[in-house]
């Protein structure tokens, strides 16, 4: 039997519930040590992407799922926030599996 992998989403409530709808894993946190717990929850449970809201992805250490070949975790922005990192981040996503900057155009 082949394995099936999953997406999860971590984040505020109002920002990851609308995710349920398209069939994500969803964990609503509310701080940073909560996000650590979800993201290791979804790894356990089979995802192999989790996105995580700017607002805990800077503070859930993240960087130790870098080298995972079966699992990433990807910054979404939120609503309000400011975090260049997320940007900066998903731009680099997109030019390693397109090849070229299509968002940005820099």
């Amino acid at each position: 039997m082949e394995n099936v992998y999953k997406i999860g989403v971590v984040g505020e409530e109002s920002v990851v519930k609308g995710f349920l709808s398209l069939g994500f894993s969803v964990k609503s946190v509310s701080n940073a040590e909560a996000a650590k717990n979800a993201i290791e929850e979804l790894k356990n449970d089979s995802c192999a992407i989790v996105y995580v809201t700017s607002n805990f992805y800077e503070k859930a250490d993240t960087d130790k799922y870098r080298t995972d070949s079966l699992f990433t975790v990807i910054p979404i922005p939120t609503p309000g926030s400011s975090s260049d990192i997320t940007v900066k981040r998903l731009k680099k996503y997109v030019e390693k599996a397109v090849g070229a900057d299509i968002l940005f155009n820099k």
